[in-house]
């Protein structure tokens, strides 16, 4: 299961910088990319900023992370207290613990990739018409959306980390 959920999550950070490379050519020179009350834009960047703006948050941040969750615990082992209350646990189990939090961090970094892939598709859909318009039923789609999946994740790791550790 652990190499299904990273390779899911390389193709899927190599399917949104696709995505964002491909699609960004469809936007103005000047790309609004901020939005206020009702939808109306008020923030601008270049389309090549902007491109350069939402790799990094599509595809950088979400590697990032999930190299941070993955990796840390485990070079910091020796010193990470993973039990509740600083009490001490035995060290299969917080190596358990680290084991399971790894197992996980490649689905949060789908979910931040998918998120921002998505937003990039509002925001495409926002720059087609004139004046921009952010659809503000598309955006909270999105938002419900990230916000439900985060908290799923979250009460899947606590669950985890609660059994192994």
């Amino acid at each position: 299961m652990r190499r299904l959920s990273f390779v899911i999550f390389v193709l899927l950070l190599i399917a949104a910088a696709a995505f964002i490379v491909n699609t960004s050519g469809q936007l103005p020179d000047r790309v609004a990319s901020h939005f206020g009350s009702g939808g109306r834009a008020n923030g601008w960047m270049s389309r090549d900023f902007y491109t350069w703006f939402m790799l990094g948050f599509g595809v950088l941040l979400p590697f990032v992370i999930v190299a941070a969750i993955t990796l840390l615990p485990r070079l910091a082992a020796r010193t990470a207290d993973l039990s509740p209350r600083g009490r001490r646990e035995p060290i299969v189990r917080r190596d358990a613990a680290i084991a399971s939090i790894g197992r996980l961090a490649p689905w949060l970094g789908v979910l931040i990739c998918a998120f921002v892939a998505g937003l990039h598709y509002a925001i495409l859909d926002a720059n087609a018409t004139v004046p921009p318009r952010l659809s503000g039923g598309l955006f909270l789609a999105l938002m419900v959306a990230f916000l439900v999946a985060i908290a799923a994740w979250i009460v899947v790791l606590r669950a985890r980390t609660r059994d192994a550790g």
